[in-house]
Formats: C-alpha cells, structure tokens, sequence
C-alpha cells in the first residue's frame, strides 16, 4: 500500500509519498501528480512502457515525475493506472521502469509545470519516504 500527503510550501506544491518499497513510493508519487493535476479522461484505455535513468535516486525521482508531467500537459493523456515495476541500481547509477495505463484527457484542473529539485529527497528507513516540489 502506498500514499502521499501535501506539505506547506511558500510559492510551489511540497509532496511527500511512502511506502514499503521504492518501487511503492515512486508509484505513490506518480499518483500524486497525476490526481493533483486534476484531469479528467475518457475513451479507449492505452497503455504505454516508461523507462528513465539518473545517477541517484533523487534524480530518478525528479526525473520519473517530469515523466509522468510530460505525459499529463504535452500529450495530454489522464492517467488510469501506474505500475512501477523495477527500480534498480546499475553500473552508472539507477533506472526506474514503469507501465502506465491512460486515456485522452478530457481537462484538467490545474496545470503543473516540472517538478523541480528544490527539497527532492529519497529517504530509505524502514518505509521509503520521497518528497519534492511542484512548480505550478
């Protein structure tokens, strides 16, 4: 199980998501983008395979959510489902690979523009925990 809360933030969107795995956490993050977002979809159900790489892991968040922003503002697709399926370490760092379920966006509510570095954080103990910002 898998979950997210807002955090007061000044200016942006602070979120902060757990759970017992990273792939759990990232997933729980991606979900949090996407309902935050605010669309609304409909139509036939696609599905697409994402992969993303970074040298740490708070970079494979940064970039696993810029991802999932792309998605939801440049094809303007509404999320259905999100399966994160692998988090690994490799040679030059990390890789995340995920299978999302969408349909064409009707709208959305609020349009989020990259998830920055500011406050982007992986902290594994006991339950993993990430947090970052949203520019909106």
């Amino acid at each position: 199980m898998s979950e997210y809360r807002t955090l007061d933030h000044a200016a942006d969107l602070m979120i902060e998501a757990w759970g017992a795995h990273l792939e759990d956490a990232f997933g729980a993050a991606a979900k949090a983008v996407a309902e935050l977002s605010g669309t609304q979809g409909n139509g036939a159900v696609n599905q697409v395979v994402v992969s993303v790489r970074s040298a740490d892991l708070e970079g494979l968040l940064v970039e696993w959510l810029n991802e999932i922003v792309y998605l939801i503002s440049a094809e303007e697709v509404h999320l259905v489902s999100i399966w994160v399926n692998c988090i690994q370490r490799e040679d030059q760092g990390w890789s995340c690979r995920a299978t999302l379920q969408f349909t064409k966006q009707l709208f959305r509510t609020r349009d989020i523009k990259a998830v920055t570095w500011h406050s982007a954080r992986v902290e594994i103990s006991g339950k993993i925990v990430v947090r970052f910002v949203l520019d909106v």
